[in-house]
């Protein structure tokens, strides 16, 4: 099935040669559109504009001026346009502005990602004003950096985990950028979702609280490329009204959005191959089947039940091929894979392939993912920006916006979970003199499958609400909790965390978590409680160490650990093999030595569920009956399986 006709991008016939008619569920050619510039507003000085015309910006447009003319007559706003729209200057133009007419005027921009504040803070500098003096702030930084960030710097850029174990617990020695904050930017909020989205939305209040002890109500700046009904979830994040600016008016040079189902494995009762092209890549479809993440084993042997739809490729293993395919055409790639041990033996396997078809591109394929160490990241983000490689799989660690400009095709392995975030990883492609290319190719999995077979529910859908919910007391009661230590907890605070507060505030003082005094409420203890806070639920995190050598590799969570880093699993990082000696989880370290090896392992684990406490039961029809309640959840890793290339 195709849509209506447009613009070819470069990839896609690679594409159609290595999926065939079979393959190819659907091509959808998004037009290319025009753009709308406009003049620089007449507030902005002519420094400003000049620092942005050094940069190759001659004129902003149009959507831009009105989310910039909104956050300069101080009003908050919400800037919700395409991946790709130019979406920093909206919020670059008022803060440089600020910045330069009041020498003592300070800014904080807010990033989900340290990978996202370190590529902004090379943004904001290669503007040359230095009036922003911008420097970034979070558990990357030095510690020389952090105390001028501190005590000097105007423009702050940091993470909602940093301000909230960092700053507004210790807010009297930030009390000069505190007198002094103007703006507030809050870079791609449509992240902030679920759990995480009510914990930073709380922080964001606590911040709002803070900043009026010292004098100061900053105006909000949000950015989003990807979020539903912008004004409410930015007003959600702050407690307080945004307006939304939507209408994109920058240009666009189309796109071709493909899904596809991955081809058909080889019969092993038949010589002859099944489906277009199943050798072109020339690796074995079982070295990658693990790493697909949908948990099942009945289709890998390559038979199907009879009269059932045939037994297909992975789709962690159709995107290394179609990686290695698309790098050999010199296509730019940008390859989305679920799981982090998918990622990594995704790039290594589209480097085995090009360095049977393409020896010297071999080498311009990494992987990219969490837990690597600080200077490994900003090293492959460096080197994938500048041109040094030419594709990059990674988990959706890349899916944020950094400013990688030049990518010719994005492939996703897999559904993202949204259509928020499918849009968001998509939208990565194209350049400004031709088309992007985005290829869906959907796992073993029902909703993956329904997808590519109702191509409407992707193109012709609503993006999902951002949801969460600030008065949830579970995560509403540690924040009041951390909001008192930092100043005492007056009533009149209380409307600022929302309606839920006060009966939250009381069942805190029942249980003396916090205490009642004349200047309102306190926690008993002296000590901050935000380190007792987990923004993100990532909990402990685990040191992966070279035995032999003392090297420090990277990290992983401690709840995955058990998982990836067992005795006798395989650790893949950065193209080389290791196995793992040692877990040790009470003092946080696995050791691993290196190891050539032609196998790989997957854990196994049981999952069971106990039902403590039953609150509310419906009885449905058919004898179903709907409960809610408490439960606990135990995962235990109990085996492993190791899987040599050959399947076996």
């Amino acid at each position: 099935m195709t849509s209506s006709p447009g613009s070819t991008s470069p990839g896609l016939s690679v594409v159609r040669r290595l999926f065939g008619a079979d393959g190819l569920a659907h091509v959808q050619h998004l037009p290319p559109r025009a753009g709308v510039p406009v003049a620089w507003p007449d507030w902005a000085p002519a420094e400003v504009v000049a620092a942005f015309g050094a940069r190759g910006i001659a004129r902003p447009w149009r959507h831009q001026v009105q989310a910039a003319d909104a956050a300069w007559a101080g009003r908050d706003v919400i800037m919700a346009t395409g991946t790709a729209s130019g979406k920093s200057l909206g919020y670059q133009l008022p803060v440089l502005t600020a910045l330069h007419a009041d020498p003592r005027a300070c800014a904080l921009y807010l990033a989900p990602t340290k990978a996202l504040a370190a590529d902004q803070t090379d943004r904001w500098t290669a503007l040359g004003m230095a009036a922003a003096r911008p420097t970034r702030y979070d558990g990357d930084t030095p510690r020389e950096v952090r105390d001028w960030a501190r005590d000097h710097a105007r423009l702050v850029l940091t993470n909602p985990d940093m301000l909230h174990r960092s700053l507004l617990p210790h807010h009297e020695r930030w009390a000069r950028l505190l007198r002094r904050l103007t703006f507030v930017v809050v870079d791609e909020c449509h992240s902030y979702r679920g759990v995480f989205g009510a914990h930073v939305a709380l922080v964001l209040r606590r911040l709002r609280r803070i900043a009026a002890r010292y004098g100061t109500d900053p105006t909000f700046v949000f950015a989003s490329a990807t979020v539903a009904d912008p004004a409410a979830a930015a007003a959600r994040l702050t407690g307080r009204a945004a307006i939304a600016v939507t209408k994109d008016a920058a240009p666009h040079p189309g796109a071709d959005f493909v899904l596809v189902r991955p081809r058909p494995l080889p019969d092993p009762d038949s010589a002859e191959p099944v489906g277009p092209g199943h050798v072109i890549d020339g690796f074995d479809d079982p070295w990658l089947q693990p790493f697909d993440t949908d948990g099942t084993d009945d289709h890998r042997n390559g038979r199907a039940a009879e009269g059932a739809e045939p037994a297909r490729r992975s789709a962690a293993a159709e995107a290394a091929s179609l990686t290695a395919e698309l790098v050999g055409a010199h296509i730019r790639t940008l390859t989305f894979i679920r799981s982090r041990a998918g990622v990594e033996w995704a790039a290594l396997a589209a480097r085995r392939s090009l360095t049977r078809t393409a020896p010297p591109l071999a080498e311009k394929v990494a992987a990219y993912r969490g837990g690597y160490l600080p200077e490994d990241r900003r090293a492959l983000e460096t080197a994938f920006a500048t041109g040094q490689l030419m594709a990059v799989t990674s988990t959706n660690a890349l899916e944020l916006g950094i400013d990688i400009a030049g990518i010719d095709a994005v492939v996703l392995a897999g559904y993202p979970g949204s259509l928020a975030s499918l849009w968001q990883q998509a939208g990565r492609s194209g350049r400004a003199d031709r088309p992007g290319l985005a290829v869906f190719i959907a796992r073993e999995d029902p909703l993956d499958s329904y997808l590519v077979a109702h191509p409407e529910t992707v193109f012709d859908r609503e993006i999902e609400a951002a949801v969460f919910d600030p008065a949830n007391p579970y995560v509403l009661a540690p924040h009041l909790v951390c909001a008192a230590a930092e100043l005492p907890l007056t009533e009149a605070d209380l409307d600022l965390f929302g309606a839920q507060a006060a009966a939250v505030v009381a069942d805190l003082v029942a249980a003396k978590e916090l205490r009642i005094r004349p200047g309102g409420y306190f926690p008993p203890g002296r000590t901050s409680p935000a380190g007792e806070v987990d923004l993100r639920g990532s909990g402990r995190q685990v040191a992966i160490v070279e035995a032999d050598t003392g090297r420090l590799l990277g990290t992983d969570d401690a709840d995955r650990a058990p998982a990836s880093l067992h005795p006798g699993a395989v650790y893949l990082h950065r193209g080389e093999t290791y196995v793992v000696e040692l877990l040790d989880l009470t003092d946080g370290v696995a050791l691993v030595h290196a190891a050539t090896v032609d196998w790989t392992t997957r854990a196994h684990s049981d999952a069971t569920v106990t039902i403590q406490r039953t609150v509310a039961a419906q009885p449905l029809p058919g004898g179903i009956t709907l409960a809610t309640g408490t439960v606990d959840v135990t995962d235990r890793v109990v085996a492993y399986t190791r899987r040599r290339r050959d399947g076996t």
